[in-house]
Formats: C-alpha cells, sequence, structure tokens
C-alpha cells in the first residue's frame, strides 16, 4: 500500500516539479528612451549667462536600437573663445542587464580613445572619465571632456569644454556640473 501511495504521490507531483523551471520569466527588452529634441538647453541658464554662450547647432537622432541628442554652443568669456559640447545616448537591448552591459562597453570604449587622442592624463571614477589638458602651454590649457554613465537614459553622456583665457581653472567644474546633469536628469526633464 505505501509503495503505491508513493507511486501516486510522484504522478501528482511530477508535473508540478516540472513546471517550476518554466515559472521563469524571459527577460523584457529594453527601448532606448527619448532624448531632448534640444540638448541645448539642458545647460543651465547661470552657466549659459556666465560664459556668453549661444547655440550654434543641436540635434537628434532616433533609431531602433540608439537614440542620440547632441549640441553644441559657443560664446567669449574675458575676450576669449568658449565652445560647449554636449552629447546623450540611449540605447536599446534584450534586457536592462544588456543595456547595461552596452553602456559600460561604450564608456570603456570612450575612455580608451580619449586617453590615445589628447594631451593629459585621463582620470577615470565612478562611471566617467575625464581629460583635462594640462595648464601649460597656454595655448592648449582649459580644454576639459569627460565621458559618463548616463544611467538615467540608459547611455552615455559627453561634455567637452574649451577656454584657453582667462578663466581656463573654471572648465573643469563646468563640465562635471553640466555632465552630472545631463547624466543624472530623466532625459524627459532636460531642457
Amino acid at each position: 500500500m505505501r509503495a503505491t501511495s508513493l507511486a501516486a504521490l510522484l504522478l501528482v507531483l511530477s508535473p508540478l516539479l516540472a513546471a517550476c523551471g518554466e515559472d521563469e520569466e524571459a527577460p523584457e527588452p529594453v527601448g532606448a528612451k527619448s532624448l531632448p529634441d534640444n540638448l541645448c538647453a539642458a545647460v543651465p541658464a547661470e552657466v549659459v549667462e556666465r560664459w556668453a554662450l549661444v547655440e550654434d547647432a543641436h540635434d537628434t537622432t532616433e533609431s531602433d536600437d540608439e537614440n542620440e541628442a547632441t549640441c553644441t554652443m559657443s560664446g567669449t568669456a574675458q575676450g576669449a573663445p568658449v565652445t560647449l559640447e554636449l552629447s546623450l545616448s540611449s540605447f536599446a537591448a534584450d534586457s536592462f542587464d544588456a543595456v547595461t552591459a552596452r553602456m559600460e562597453e561604450a564608456l570603456q570604449r570612450r575612455c580608451e580613445a580619449l586617453g590615445s587622442s589628447g594631451t593629459g592624463e585621463v582620470a577615470e571614477r565612478d562611471g566617467r572619465c575625464t581629460l583635462e589638458s594640462p595648464a601649460e602651454p597656454e595655448a592648449e590649457r582649459g580644454e576639459v571632456t569627460e565621458y559618463s554613465l548616463a544611467k538615467a537614459s540608459n547611455g552615455i553622456s559627453s561634455v567637452t569644454m574649451v577656454h584657453h583665457g582667462p578663466l581656463f581653472r573654471s572648465v573643469a567644474t563646468e563640465v562635471v556640473g553640466i555632465g552630472g546633469t545631463i547624466s543624472q536628469t530623466d532625459p524627459a526633464e532636460l531642457g
């Protein structure tokens, strides 16, 4: 009688045990987020005023696997020219883990390229890399580029600012602030 009961129990439990593995859901695809039509609008008003920046160009492109917004601004501060270039991307992938991996790979590629393209030393920390030109010679100082993981947009942000004039020491602070704004703010709230 015990053997019959055990056999009946196994017959009843077999489908239930087999179904346990079927409860795992497939990861949901992650689409690229919509980015602002004009990324220049994300530059804080006080930065625009301080550097007398005006918009030169902006563009936003969309595709199935990546969206990108760009902005170029220029101005004059204390008699010296200033340029500001921004970009923000948003990636799509089969899952959130795949998007995260794509973001990290893109950042790594950009940081490696940054290290081989300019003068100065690349500093990498906390999901970003920065290249600041040396203070001398005077004609080369005041250029800073930063790439960051833009977790709010599932992508990468970049900020490059150049000012070879008397305010060159302020450029790095501006780049970090602008980069933080565009990489940490939901793209729907930029601008």
